[in-house]
């Protein structure tokens, strides 16, 4: 069992390959103004949300096959447990994201403080679910601690100056984006 949760797990992590644009964050914060980081952290919030919401819905779609195809067949059965991961995953993401905010805004106490609580809900977690549910406790441990660790950090973005986003998507959010691939087109190419 310990095989299929370590499978289900490393597989549920191809989704924090887009915490890359964490580190984005921090940088590009640092030279805003507050009002402007109110928007940014709203955009990159529903970006991500919304990027990661299509991404998940699709790996949970295809999620035996994929197993499958990759671990071998007798992974497929990983299914339940990855899709449980998936979600922590999604959560642990946008909550990367929004770590980067407050340490960007210089209040580093919060995400530490909501890290030791989420370190401490992991392992009650793990403590009541794992001895009844084996490798699905574990994994449902893990994303409640990661949906809780979002739900504080989004409650306490009031503290740097910025209200809670609102997760509906904007055409609007797409404007930087397009412009710098419009940017990147009409750049003279190195011949």
């Amino acid at each position: 069992m310990f095989g299929v949760y370590a499978v289900a797990l490393s597989f549920a992590r191809i989704l924090l390959v887009l915490q890359a644009i964490s580190a984005v964050v921090l940088v590009e914060l640092i030279k805003l103004t507050p009002v402007q980081v109110e928007l940014f952290i709203h955009r990159i919030f529903r970006l991500l949300l919304w990027t990661l919401a299509i991404l998940a819905g699709m790996l949970c779609l295809f999620d035996q096959w994929l197993l499958g195809l990759v671990y071998g067949p007798d992974f497929a059965q990983a299914a339940p447990i990855f899709r449980i991961l998936v979600i922590e995953a999604s959560t642990a993401c946008i909550g990367q994201m929004l770590m980067q905010a407050f340490l960007a805004a210089g209040v580093p106490v919060v995400p530490s403080v909501v890290q030791v609580i989420t370190i401490g809900t992991t392992v009650l977690g793990m403590f009541l679910l794992v001895p009844q549910h084996g490798a699905v406790g574990a994994a449902i441990a893990l994303a409640v601690a990661s949906c809780l660790r979002l739900g504080l950090l989004l409650g306490l973005l009031r503290r740097i100056g910025v209200g809670l986003p609102n997760p509906l998507p904007r055409w609007s959010d797409l404007e930087p984006i397009i412009s710098r691939f419009g940017r990147l087109r009409r750049a003279p190419s190195a011949s």
